[in-house]
């Protein structure tokens, strides 16, 4: 296993859940939920799809506006460390397969199953192993080897990143950016000198300075709300302290984020389309994980 001290090597992970040979679907899709629940799905308008998108991130110094990602840059060379051998030699215990990663769209349908091969298995854009269409990803946006004897996730510098699904509780640190549903959120504990909130932010209490909070991050770069967080604040659809409008991917109670001692844990409440992460540098996958690329899904199997 690899041993590179990598907090997100900790993140817990949620068992996978198989019913003959096939693995569940760790997302709602249309058509497959039962009533009332989550659907894992999004109709947009003819105006919606012909306004240009913008996701909502932390950059190093202020909260900068995402957008589509240029399909310029070239392919990042290999370091030593994905200087691996061939993904067909990591095989689970009973099975002679290679792994495969399940493809799940917003509104696209069933997921599309593809094989990890080769030593190095691409994930970005028309030249990669896997070609996503997904305005939201980099060319060459992450990056599959093995490590170690283990199977490594690694995010080659996209502009967007990658979210790992978390399944239980999860330390949080200054600055993690978390999804939930369509929302982007991001989790404080120090006080930047920059410019001050636009004017109109709704804010629960003050002062911030010395106060963990929730930052909502809005599709244009702007700050949408700030939430102080004190022993436990829940987010979701209804009932909660984080309530965003018009989501219908967040369960009616979705995450916390709650204390214990000095620290704050990020939980899942058991919601039908998942909390995940940003994760930095490179990453082990098991079975059974879900993962986030722009607006895509993907879950890695073994058959």
């Amino acid at each position: 296993m690899p041993d590179n001290n990598n907090r997100y090597d900790q993140i817990p992970r949620a068992p996978t859940e198989r019913t003959g040979s096939s693995t569940t679907l760790p997302f709602a899709l249309p058509g497959e939920e039962e009533e009332d629940a989550d659907v894992f799905s999004s109709a947009r308008s003819p105006e919606e799809e012909a306004e240009e998108e913008v996701l909502s991130s932390v950059g190093a110094d202020d909260y900068a506006p995402w957008s589509s990602s240029p399909n310029t840059a070239a392919l990042p060379a290999i370091s030593s460390s994905t200087s691996s051998p061939s993904i067909a030699s990591l095989k689970s215990e009973n099975n002679t397969s290679r792994p495969w990663i399940s493809v799940h769209t917003i509104g696209g349908g069933p997921p599309q199953r593809v094989e990890i091969r080769g030593s190095r298995f691409l994930i970005g854009r028309e030249r990669a192993d896997l070609a996503l269409n997904d305005r939201f990803v980099s060319r060459w946006h992450a990056q599959i080897f093995i490590e170690n004897g283990g199977l490594m996730l690694e995010d080659l510098g996209s502009h967007n990143g990658i979210y790992l699904r978390v399944a239980d509780d999860f330390a949080l640190e200054d600055r993690d950016e978390i999804i939930v549903g369509c929302q982007r959120l991001i989790f404080r504990t120090r006080h930047d000198e920059s410019p001050d909130a636009p004017r109109g932010v709704p804010s629960l209490g003050a002062p911030m300075h010395n106060t963990p909070r929730l930052i909502l991050a809005l599709e244009d770069g702007h700050i949408g709300a700030i939430y102080p967080v004190g022993d436990r604040i829940t987010i979701g659809r209804q009932n909660a302290d984080v309530v965003p409008p018009q989501d219908d991917l967040l369960s009616k109670q979705h995450a916390a984020i709650h204390r214990r001692g000095d620290q704050y844990f990020l939980h899942d409440m058991g919601s039908q389309n998942g909390t995940f992460i940003r994760v930095r540098g490179a990453v082990e996958v098991i079975d059974g994980d879900c993962f986030m690329i722009g607006r895509t899904r993907l879950s890695i199997s073994y058959p």
